[in-house]
């Protein structure tokens, strides 16, 4: 994939106010363990400055968290939940404006991936790690990560809560422990931080609070219908708060991505790991999305950015679709 022609301006959450602007952002929807994140400090041209809280971290937020580095890195982590093996690898790598990237912070269930992702954005010219170590499956964890975040980078401005996992495949012969963690981790880990960031965005006068859903949130998904019920829950969430919040500030939207080039695809393509499986899926997918592929990590990270600055400023309660036209079917 080639750098994109001419500078790639990001001004994250823009405001007249002086001081550092706080942005959160939880969960990673391209992740097969979701209880995970970081936090982006984003310096903008002014005197302001983002700071991005991640949870359930993995490719996209990766993408999101050095969007406004010198260099654009979207990192793949893939966790293998039985074995707890980790596996992290380099994705893309784009040219960006350099002197952007203030400070990240990161909470990790799985602490080994904290310092590979640290040296693969250190690599990249970005700039440091802190680690804060969270189970989101464990509601007062969950809720302390946040706390730790905002009291080490001075308040949250946007929350992204991008946690997510496949779940069952079907509701027949449920394992009712599988079903809880899907929910727990799809549903009730944006729940608690929406509620926990809340506080720290009022306290700056406002915000973003930005939820990941799915495509699967909009129409359905016959291959993972637990993991369908919980983003839908997750649309409803965004446009319920959007209503509740704005007298507070806080704008509330929520991105729908489709299939992405990311480990998460392929745990819905293969549950069984079947490569023939895999493939006869994919190319099933493929034939119901009008540009003919599957989405790439940074582009989810293009949307929460542009969702999290004021470009978006007059933008809440919405629902956005970034799937290559699936859901215009």
């Amino acid at each position: 994939m080639t750098a994109p022609a001419g500078p790639h301006h990001h001004e994250i959450h823009r405001s007249e106010r002086a001081g550092w602007l706080r942005a959160a952002v939880l969960g990673a929807n391209d992740g097969i363990v979701s209880v995970a994140g970081l936090v982006v400090g984003v310096a903008s041209s002014g005197a302001s400055a983002t700071t991005i809280l991640a949870t359930g971290i993995a490719g996209t937020v990766a993408g999101a968290m050095s969007m406004a580095a010198g260099e654009y890195v979207s990192v793949q982590s893939q966790v293998d939940v039985e074995r707890a093996d980790l596996a992290l690898e380099r994705r893309e790598l784009h040219a960006h404006p350099a002197g952007e990237l203030e400070e990240l912070a990161a909470i990790y269930r799985q602490r080994g991936l904290a310092p590979a992702l640290a040296r693969e954005v250190a690599d990249a010219g970005g700039a440091p790690l802190e680690t804060v170590v969270a189970d989101l499956s464990q509601a007062e964890q969950a809720r302390d990560s946040i706390h730790q975040a905002a009291a080490r980078l001075g308040g949250i401005d946007v929350l992204w809560a991008h946690a997510g996992i496949p779940g069952p495949a079907s509701v027949e012969g449920l394992d009712l422990a599988e079903y809880e963690r899907a929910i727990t981790l799809n549903l009730t880990s944006a729940v608690l931080a929406a509620g926990e960031v809340a506080q720290h965005m009022r306290k700056r006068g406002g915000g973003s609070l930005i939820f990941t859903a799915s495509v699967s949130g909009l129409v359905g998904s016959m291959m993972s219908p637990i993991y369908s019920a919980a983003k839908f829950a997750v649309v409803g969430l965004a446009k319920s708060l959007a209503q509740r919040y704005a007298v507070d500030g806080i704008r509330v939207n929520v991105i729908c991505p489709g299939l992405t080039e990311t480990p998460m695809k392929d745990r819905f393509t293969s549950r069984s790991g079947d490569p023939a499986e895999k493939a006869a899926n994919e190319q099933k997918l493929l034939a119901a999305i009008p540009m003919a592929r599957f989405g790439r990590a940074h582009e989810i990270a293009d949307a929460a950015l542009w969702l999290a600055s004021d470009e978006a400023s007059y933008v809440t309660g919405v629902a956005l679709p970034v799937d290559g036209g699936y859901t215009c079917r």
